[in-house]
């Protein structure tokens, strides 16, 4: 008989680093022999998955739960393996084996502290303001609105309420042109829930549909979904949902979280745990993906981990890297945030302008990464992109892996700033935690100039590069990338650095590991 596993990552739709792992993981514990179950947070296509990180999970089964710890124990119950992945969720698993692979270890509120505000604030908070995520559907900007299309449909999780208690969801839908069969064919479904009561009016002088909804739920996380293929509807059928839905206790608290409010969705989107220390010592082995965070685990844990390095696509095994094709490019990858972990776009932007002004008007600076569909990430790459504006700067958002791994062979030097202007005793969780993408940029024949500090001093370390290759301002990386590429990069790429490469951070070498572990 068959074993069976289950890999979780939460944050799967990120398509970034820390998703590189999970996916690699569970190819590998497929080929094993294992049949293998992927949990995540939002759904995420197999063909996306492929195109963005090169991993084929075809043959691997997917199953999506948001903030729903009573479905993810049903689903780890009786399984042989199960390996938990996902940042800041403490998911018990019941399974035979349980494994937590950690990209870094946040710091929890304990004694006094931790109860008061896992046990009292953050649950009363959520009985007056209820967070949500969208689960399918992507914004768009039309007609002057933040809009999603309905011709796919559109879903959202709506997580930690109360059961039994009475709540109103509110949603408006727009149509540009009003149609009868359009408003007779127009559907919406609540998962987890019971309707007590409906409302709609239709305000023809806007093209508005406004729907009112009373309903109590009969689980803690519920879904709404709205619109999708419907056959009756004409090819040109037009209709979109307002962003966004919102839900809320019949004691209304949403207004009066304004002021922080992005700050409370991110505290909600990463879960609610009551005792986090005793459910990370509950699984029978924790992993780090570098020593920089293996150190703070057993600050903020106290608890050993072991050191596995991510796998990562070493460039020169798939293709040949040509140096004397490489052109006048500084690129860096790294997912656009507008708060949480963020990659310092912003200071790339600026330390170019300096590079660009010292007489080399010859380069071009190429930002690559990956974005997620709200308002927030929208408004923030247009300030970056207003900040780079009139400078060679480009902007390469939700590329595929073919396309990322095109420029990365093309360019000269890879820069990476996250951490930059962070406390590394106060807030160690700002700075990288170990670098997948420099990782793959050097193995591109990049030459890279890091942020000194987490997981990237870690890199050059382990690799035996020169402290050129670390800056800690503005002016030591526009310097150093000035005497790095004045030397003779065609050698880069030596047989020494490459031996070094291999040994650590190859796919290779993480399956070996991976191997290990499920013995």
């Amino acid at each position: 008989m068959k074993k069976s596993a289950l890999i979780y990552d939460k944050w799967l739709s990120q398509l970034g680093g820390g998703e590189v792992v999970a996916c690699r993981a569970a190819r590998i514990i497929k080929n094993a022999g294992y049949d293998v179950t992927f949990l995540s947070g939002k759904n995420v296509s197999r063909q996306e998955i492929l195109n963005k990180l090169g991993v084929n999970l075809f043959d691997i089964e997917f199953k999506t739960v948001w903030n729903d710890e009573l479905e993810i124990k049903k689903l780890t119950q009786n399984k042989d393996l199960f390996i938990n992945f996902t940042f800041m969720d403490y998911s018990l698993g019941r399974a035979k084996k349980n494994i937590y692979y950690t990209h870094f270890a946040n710091k929890v509120n304990q004694g006094v502290k931790g109860k008061i505000v896992n046990l009292v604030l953050l649950p009363a908070l959520s009985a007056g303001y209820v967070p949500q995520e969208p689960i399918k559907g992507r914004v768009q900007f039309e007609y002057n609105l933040v809009l999603y299309s309905l011709k796919k449909k559109v879903k959202f999780s709506y997580y930690y309420l109360l059961i039994g208690r009475t709540y109103k969801l509110e949603f408006q839908i727009y149509l540009p042109y009003f149609s009868k069969l359009v408003l007779e064919n127009l559907r919406w479904n609540i998962d987890g829930a019971i309707i007590k009561e409906q409302t709609i009016v239709v305000e023809h002088r806007n093209n508005l549909i406004k729907i009112n909804i009373s309903m109590e739920p009969v689980r803690s996380t519920i879904y709404f979904e709205v619109g999708g293929k419907i056959t009756k509807l004409p090819k040109n059928f037009e209709a979109y949902l307002i962003y966004k839905p919102i839900i809320y206790h019949i004691f209304n608290l949403q207004g009066y979280f304004k002021l922080f409010q992005q700050r409370l969705d991110a505290r909600f989107r990463a879960g609610l745990f009551r005792n986090p220390i005793k459910r990370i010592h509950s699984y029978n082995l924790v992993i780090a993906n570098s020593q920089f965070t293996k150190y703070w685990i057993k600050k903020y844990w106290n608890k050993n981990a072991e050191v596995i390095y991510p796998p990562v696509d070493l460039i020169f095994q798939k293709s040949q890297i040509n140096p004397f094709i490489k052109k006048n490019w500084i690129c860096s990858i790294g997912r656009f945030f507008s708060v949480g972990h963020q990659k310092k776009q912003e200071v790339l932007i600026n330390a170019f302008k300096k590079f660009y002004e010292k007489d080399n008007k010859n380069w071009e600076l190429h930002l690559i990464g990956g974005f997620d569909s709200t308002q927030p990430s929208y408004v923030h790459i247009n300030k970056l992109k207003k900040l780079a504006q009139d400078y060679p700067i480009y902007f390469h958002l939700n590329v595929s892996r073919e396309e990322l791994e095109r420029i990365i062979k093309l360019a000269k030097v890879y820069w990476h700033a996250t951490g930059y202007g962070e406390n590394s005793k106060r807030n160690p969780i700002n700075f990288e935690h170990f670098g997948i993408s420099a990782i793959e940029a050097i193995s591109a024949g990049c030459i890279p100039v890091l942020y000194d500090g987490g997981g990237l001093t870690e890199i050059i370390k382990v690799l035996k590069l020169s402290d050129l290759h670390l800056f800690s301002d503005i002016d030591q990386l526009v310097l150093n990338t000035e005497k790095l590429i004045k030397i003779d990069n065609k050698s880069f790429l030596n047989k020494t650095l490459i031996k070094n490469l291999k040994n650590n951070f190859s796919n290779k070498t993480f399956e070996d590991n991976i191997l290990n572990l499920i013995k």
